[in-house]
C-alpha cells in the first residue's frame, strides 16, 4: 500500500526524502526524527544551523519538490545526488546574488573608476581577461601585473580548452594567475577583474557550493601566500589591456611570459592608462 503524499512526506518523510538530507550538507540534531512534520523540522532548523546550511536547507527543500513534480508530471526520476546538487547550485546563486544585509541596508554605492588606475605603496595590481573563440573551442587567458606607477611587472597569456561552466572556467585562470605571481615572487597584490560572480564567491568565508568548490579552496589557500589583499570587480574599459593580451593568446598555443616588459599589442592601451 503506498504511503499518503502530503507535504510532510515529501519533503521529509519519505525514504527518498531521507536519503537526500543524509546526502546533503545539512546535519540535523539526533532529536529530529523521520517522524516529525516538516514545520517541526524547520523550527529544528532555526534553532541548530547557521548561515549557509539554513540556506541550504530551504534550497534542498525546494529541489525535493521539484523533483516530486518531474516525478508525477513528467515520469521522470531525479537522482539523489541530482536534487542534492541542485540544492547547493540554489544556494550558491542565492549567495551570489548579494549579500542579505546589503539588501535590508543598503548604501550609496562609489562611483567605479572610468579608466585603470595604479595601486598605492608597496602593492601591486594584478589584471585578468579571457577571450573565447567559440570555433576552437578554446579561451585564451591575459594577465598584466603593474605597480604603483604603472609600470609592468610581469605579463602571460596562455589558451585552455572552453569548459561549460563559466565560474569553474574563470577559476581556473584565476588559480595559474596566482601560481604565476608566487613563481616570480611578488607578494601583496590586488587581483582586478571583470568577473563579478566569482570575485564574490572568492571574497565569501563560507564554503564553495559549486562544480568549482576545489579551485575555489586552492585559490583561497594561494591567496593567503600571496598576500592578495582583494578581489575586485571592475568595468571593461578599465580592464582593456589584460583584455587584448587574451584575444592575442587565441593566435598561440603556448604560453607566454614577459617580464618587466610587455608584448607589442598591448602598447597603445598601456600608453593610454598612463595618462
Amino acid at each position: 500500500m503506498e504511503e499518503a503524499e502530503t507535504v510532510d512526506h515529501v519533503l521529509w518523510g519519505c525514504e527518498f526524502a531521507q536519503k537526500v538530507w543524509r546526502a546533503s550538507a545539512v546535519h540535523l540534531s539526533a532529536g529530529v526524527a523521520s517522524t516529525m512534520s516538516f514545520v517541526e523540522v524547520v523550527d529544528h532548523c532555526f534553532t541548530d544551523l547557521q548561515f549557509p546550511l539554513v540556506e541550504i536547507f530551504f534550497t534542498t527543500a525546494w529541489a525535493l519538490w521539484q523533483a516530486r513534480n518531474v516525478l508525477f508530471w513528467e515520469d521522470k526520476v531525479v537522482t539523489v545526488s541530482d536534487v542534492v546538487l541542485r540544492g547547493a547550485e540554489s544556494t550558491m546563486n542565492f549567495i551570489e546574488a548579494g549579500d542579505i544585509e546589503d539588501v535590508m541596508q543598503p548604501a550609496t554605492p562609489e562611483p567605479e573608476p572610468q579608466k585603470w588606475e595604479p595601486p598605492t605603496g608597496d602593492i601591486f595590481k594584478l589584471n585578468i581577461a579571457s577571450q573565447c573563440s567559440g570555433t576552437q573551442r578554446r579561451e585564451g587567458l591575459g594577465i598584466i601585473i603593474r605597480n604603483q606607477v604603472g609600470l609592468l611587472m610581469a605579463t602571460m597569456s596562455c589558451s585552455f580548452e572552453m569548459l561549460e561552466d563559466k565560474i569553474q572556467s574563470r577559476a581556473r585562470m584565476v588559480l595559474k594567475a596566482l601560481q604565476f605571481v608566487k613563481a616570480i615572487g611578488l607578494s601583496k597584490v590586488i587581483v582586478e577583474g571583470c568577473w563579478r560572480d566569482l570575485f564574490r564567491l572568492l571574497r565569501t568565508t563560507g564554503p564553495c557550493l559549486a562544480n568549482s568548490d576545489v579551485l575555489v579552496d586552492d585559490i583561497r589557500c594561494l591567496a593567503k601566500d600571496c598576500f592578495v589583499l582583494s578581489f575586485n570587480s571592475i568595468q571593461a574599459n578599465c580592464n582593456r589591456a589584460a583584455k587584448a593580451l587574451a584575444t592575442e593568446a587565441l593566435s598561440s598555443s603556448f604560453e607566454q611570459v614577459w617580464l618587466e616588459d610587455f608584448p607589442a599589442v598591448i602598447l597603445p592601451i598601456v600608453q593610454s592608462d598612463y595618462q
